[in-house]
């Protein structure tokens, strides 16, 4: 034990230095837009944007930027996230060396992000927040205390911002845990740094009206504070948070980073050469089916569907429930009959035993390593649950296994299942909303009601597989040629980021490519038309 921890120490500062030194991928894109001449510093034109820590939104933001400002002088600030970090309140010393760490990162990602902006519009943690914090750790303190539950907390308004799921999420990613305990310390600090960032965000967007706000993501309260905030001051924003189209457009009614689906069932009607349409649909499905990882789950480390030689359990006439990364923002959709993943799985169990139903649960491909503590509470809470491995592949449930129904909050699960003969039960707004083969509960007792009718839920199997080839379609392919093709060179350009072994030079050519593209100029240009008639 003793030379364990003397071995940690030993290697701390490597390992230090390992995170805070530039990658060479990273380099190579911070060098490509610093040879790019920046005009604009004295501009009245400001565009904002947010550091994101992450390699491809440098890219994305800096292609965006360099190509509005060929045709007009613009002047780009970056607002500098680095407020929450995973674990930070563990212990004494967990504090001290993550906000070192944070500390030196962000000032990394503030060099990197220099090669695109002229200065730096404010920033979420420091020095200059002292004063202020003599207001709002006290204000932090009596929201806090005024909580009575998880309901009262989603509900939270903060000088006219709604930020209650914001915070919620942000509980559930940073601290990290499954659900929310409203009595916990770290509640506290998240709601204080709300009330930070409100405060910095108010201060600016009295000051300053940009053009437009470029950001990754509308969750969590490093995203969706900035982005509320610009909202209501009447700044356009551009969400790069999901992989359907190359910027959402927020509103104040939409301000979810993901795409709006209620209307792919009509909107199909109304679409020409419809057969063509569901056939190339059927293609680009049966590809995931057979491994490959297609543009709409480029998130996942690694395909659902990968080849295995796993016994396949018992699974015939009964529910596979699908869980989700507990640790992730639940909140990318409206509609949620649950808070929370936790809170859902366990009504869920609970539910099914009460009426006697038999289940499995089949763990999320993607998640993370400490999720496998929720699956041991689950366990513990749960004592006669079975798992489906890792290994099994959905097509078996269905095809081989004979599952009955699946059960998830809104995973895209839902239209596989619909491909290969089973239906869904849901609970949350989703992106298969508007069809029929997943059944969307609005309340706990629809829910209730779709569980115990799991066997008889009106489906019709050549239905639902053409109903989800029409969703496949709407959701993945339904673009001009234009968008397609600025699609498809930003998701190469997404993959090589994320691939260590990526060839020197090679997200530079990519960056070139998307920024001599047509259609990239064409996007952007609109980008800015409609942020100016906006103002």
């Amino acid at each position: 034990m003793h030379l364990k921890r003397g071995w940690r120490i030993i290697s701390f500062p490597v390992r230090v230095l390992k995170v805070l030194d530039p990658v060479n991928a990273e380099n190579e894109v911070a060098g490509y837009f610093s040879r790019q001449p920046k005009s604009g510093r004295g501009s009245n034109k400001t565009i904002l944007l947010q550091t994101a820590e992450d390699i491809y939104y440098l890219g994305i933001f800096g292609a965006v930027t360099q190509s509005l400002r060929k045709n007009e002088e613009f002047q780009v600030q970056q607002i500098v996230f680095n407020s929450l970090r995973v674990g930070d309140l563990k212990s004494p010393r967990d504090f001290l060396v993550i906000k070192i760490v944070s500390w030196l990162v962000a000032r990394k990602w503030l060099s990197l992000y220099r090669t695109i902006c002229d200065g730096v519009a404010y920033k979420s943690t420091g020095i200059s927040h002292f004063l202020t914090d003599l207001i709002d750790v006290p204000r932090a303190y009596l929201i806090w205390k005024k909580l009575d539950d998880k309901a009262s907390l989603l509900a939270l308004n903060i000088d006219g911002v709604y930020v209650g799921d914001l915070i919620y999420d942000s509980y559930l990613r940073f601290k990290p845990s499954p659900t929310v305990n409203i009595r916990n310390l770290y509640l506290w600090r998240i709601i204080w740094q709300a009330i930070r960032d409100i405060r910095s965000g108010t201060r600016y967007f009295a000051k300053v009206k940009p053009v437009m706000y470029l950001t990754s993501y509308s969750a969590y309260i490093q995203h969706g504070i900035a982005t509320r905030l610009a909202l209501q001051a009447g700044v356009s924003v551009y969400c790069f948070g999901n992989y359907q189209e190359f910027a959402k457009k927020l509103t104040c009614q939409d301000s979810f980073q993901t795409v709006d689906a209620g209307g792919y069932k009509q909107g199909f009607l109304l679409l020409p050469d419809q057969e063509s349409k569901i056939q190339r649909a059927e293609s680009e499905l049966l590809k995931r089916f057979s491994g490959e990882i297609d543009p709409a789950t480029a998130y996942m480390k690694k395909s659902a569907y990968e080849e295995t030689i796993t016994d396949l359990p018992d699974v015939a006439g009964k529910i596979v429930i699908f869980l989700h990364d507990f640790y992730d923002s639940p909140h990318i959709y409206p509609d949620l009959v649950f808070p929370d993943f936790w809170e859902w799985v366990n009504f869920t169990i609970e539910r099914l035993e009460a009426l006697k139903i038999p289940y499995l649960l089949k763990p999320h491909p993607n998640q993370i390593d400490i999720s496998d503590h929720v699956i041991d509470d689950l366990r513990r809470d749960h004592p006669g649950i079975q798992l489906v491995p890792a290994q099994i592949t959905n097509k078996q449930l269905v095809v081989d296994g004979k599952m009955a129904c699946a059960i998830t909050m809104y995973g895209t699960v839902a239209h596989e299942m619909a491909y290969l003969g089973a239906p869904t039960i849901a609970c949350a707004g989703n992106p298969h909303v508007s069809f029929n083969f997943c059944k969307t509960a609005k309340s706990k007792k629809e829910y209730s009601r779709f569980l115990e009718n799991y066997n008889n839920l009106d489906f019709d199997a050549d239905d639902a597989r053409r109903e989800s080839l029409v969703f496949y379609y709407m959701h993945n392919l339904n673009n001009p040629a234009q968008i397609s093709e600025i699609l498809n060179k930003v998701s190469r350009f997404r993959s090589s980021c994320r691939d260590d072994n990526v060839v020197d030079g090679e997200l530079e050519k990519i960056l070139g490519d998307i920024e001599q593209m047509e259609s990239f100029q064409h996007y952007v240009a609109e980008m800015n038309n409609s942020a100016l008639a906006d103002r």
